[in-house]
């Protein structure tokens, strides 16, 4: 079994490389050809979660009773990150330039990862993201660009949580950019325009 189950394009080496992170069931190259989409010629870099629930993989475990499993969550976000160091370090990519586009579970432990202070990438598109457990304290995240979207037929993230985590990042200084749209917990064209469009102003892509 490989250390790490990843997928690894090569681009254009000044363009900063795409950090992909799948949803439950996904895999490490699921959101290859929208990265693709979202920044053309970047080096794409995709990580799979190495738990399983269900038969379906995912980044952290829940509990019996449903709810997010902290302690597999905590192990799982330091598993993740030095997966990241590794091998940004074996296809010689920085770190710090990375873009992570994350969906869904995905996108909940890029976020967390920002809220514990162990990510070291300054950027992130999280499609339909939750706040998974109450930060506190809060950390200064006034280096972080953060846009993310939400549905509000989503049955997956509501609008309490959905606004929970925005107040969070919020009152933690990023910079943070919401996409609100009357759509479920897929993604939908327009919210990808949407964040194309950010990606373009904000890091000139």
């Amino acid at each position: 079994m490989p250390k790490y189950y990843h997928y690894f394009r090569a681009g254009i080496a000044t363009k900063p490389p795409i950090l992909m992170f799948h949803g439950t069931g996904g895999y490490e190259d699921e959101l290859a050809p929208l990265a693709q989409q979202l920044a053309p010629g970047s080096p794409l870099l995709g990580i799979r979660g190495r738990l399983t629930e269900q038969g379906r993989t995912r980044y952290f475990a829940h509990t019996p009773d449903g709810h997010f499993d902290l302690t597999s969550l905590a192990n799982e976000t330091t598993w993740l990150m030095t997966a990241i160091d590794e091998l940004a370090a074996k296809y010689k990519l920085a770190v710090a330039r990375m873009i992570v586009v994350g969906y869904s579970n995905g996108a909940n432990i890029a976020t967390h990862a920002w809220l514990t202070q162990q990510a070291k990438f300054k950027t992130g598109i999280l499609f339909h993201p939750m706040q998974l457990t109450d930060y506190q304290p809060i950390p200064d995240l006034n280096e972080i660009k953060v846009w993310a979207s939400y549905g509000s037929l989503d049955p997956i993230v509501t609008a309490t949580n959905f606004a929970a985590l925005t107040q969070t990042l919020t009152t933690a200084h990023a910079d943070l950019t919401v996409f609100k749209a009357e759509q479920s917990h897929a993604l939908s064209p327009q919210e990808l325009a949407a964040a194309k469009n950010w990606l373009q102003a904000s890091q000139g892509l």
